[in-house]
Order: structure tokens, then C-alpha cells, then sequence
């Protein structure tokens, strides 16, 4: 586990969970990398962060899909089998400790 920062756009409007009576919200933020190859043709991936904040924040009434966000926190790596991708998938999880709109 490590810290991180992601900055990206909330891809759907963040959702209030309960488990074990443990109010936390989850909500996915899509960081998107750019860069040109030799040949100066421009590239670009998007990689999406899964995030987890414990409790139920004031911000999560601002968290909305398209709002620009920076997101830090403890982050983890995991990986699972797709039998829709027929791959091994990839992804992070950050377990949020603060927050802050950009947009």
C-alpha cells in the first residue's frame, strides 16, 4: 500500500453504502494520460481509480459525474480474471483520506 494523488473527472455520481451499519461513499475518478510517440502522433489512455471514503462528507453532494477532482489516499493494486475481456484486468483502489473540487 502506498499514497497517492489522482487527479481526474468523477465518472458517475458518488453512492452513499452502508455496511455493518458503516456509512462510506464510493465514487470512480478517470485520469486520462496523454503523450506523443517518436512519430509525433498524440496517444492517450484512461485509467480509472476506484475510490472509497469513510463516512458521508458535505463534498459528496458536490461529486457528480464530470466534476474534476484530486483524490489522496492509501492506494492498492489488484488483479482478477475478466471472462467478458478474456484477460487478466488490473486496477486501483484508493482509500480516500482527503479531497479536493478542481472544477
Amino acid at each position: 500500500m502506498f499514497i497517492s494523488t489522482v487527479i481526474g473527472n468523477v465518472g458517475a455520481d458518488a453512492q452513499v453504502n452502508n455496511k455493518d451499519g458503516r456509512e462510506f461513499i464510493t465514487f470512480r475518478v478517470a485520469h486520462n494520460d496523454v503523450w506523443t510517440d517518436q512519430s509525433g502522433q498524440q496517444h492517450s489512455t484512461t485509467i480509472w481509480v476506484d475510490c472509497i471514503m469513510n463516512g458521508h462528507p458535505k463534498v459528496t453532494e458536490y461529486l457528480k459525474a464530470g466534476t474534476m477532482v484530486s483524490v489522496i489516499g492509501s492506494t492498492t493494486l489488484r488483479t482478477y480474471s475478466s471472462e467478458k475481456q478474456r484477460a487478466i484486468v488490473a486496477g486501483a483502489q484508493i482509500r480516500v483520506d482527503s479531497i479536493q473540487l478542481l472544477g
